[in-house]
């Protein structure tokens, strides 16, 4: 008995002195903070795989956004085809919805692996203008969102699809 009261006033003086620590929570009244440009995938390994757009602004009725990939690990990466685009919304980033298409059709990706050694970088180019899942783009913050795997990741589960970012805006 004298043990589970020990317990019970130790988790009470643990509460009490965490309650004390001045952690707020935002009101609703804070504005959003925007993520940063630079949002690379999470550290892979040794090292980590990142893309970036080659440039940060592009003008209205764009017709393709060319990234550079980089593979900063010790691991072969490959990507492929699909991706998706997403748009700042002013406090989350929200799926650009694909462009309506006769009804029995749907948009489809080319199943294709493209190979990325260590501390190697290749260009690949994702088309957004007229007539493409997601084109045209009109004016706004943007990011290309797409992902890869490692090699040795075969075969590939549901925990070895690796997302990474790029943003880019349209004015």
């Amino acid at each position: 008995m004298k043990r589970l009261l020990c317990v019970c006033v130790m988790v009470t003086l643990c509460l009490a002195v965490l309650s004390g620590c001045g952690w707020a929570e935002p009101s609703a009244d804070d504005p959003p903070e925007p993520p940063t440009f630079t949002e690379p995938v999470r550290p892979q390994r040794a090292g980590e795989v990142t893309i970036t757009t080659q440039q940060r602004v592009y003008p209205v009725g764009v017709e393709e956004i060319t990234v550079t990939w980089h593979n900063g690990t010790d691991y072969d990466a490959m990507f492929g085809e699909a991706y998706q685009l997403q748009k700042w919304g002013g406090s989350v980033w929200v799926d650009v919805e694909e462009n309506p298409l006769p009804e029995n059709h749907s948009w489809a990706f080319m199943a294709i692996g493209y190979f990325l050694p260590p501390g190697e970088s290749r260009e690949h180019t994702y088309h957004v203008g007229e007539g493409t899942m997601f084109g045209p783009l009109e004016a706004g913050r943007y990011r290309i969102v797409t992902s890869f795997h490692f090699d040795d990741d075969v075969p590939i589960g549901p925990d070895d699809s690796h997302e990474v970012y790029a943003e880019f805006e349209v004015a």
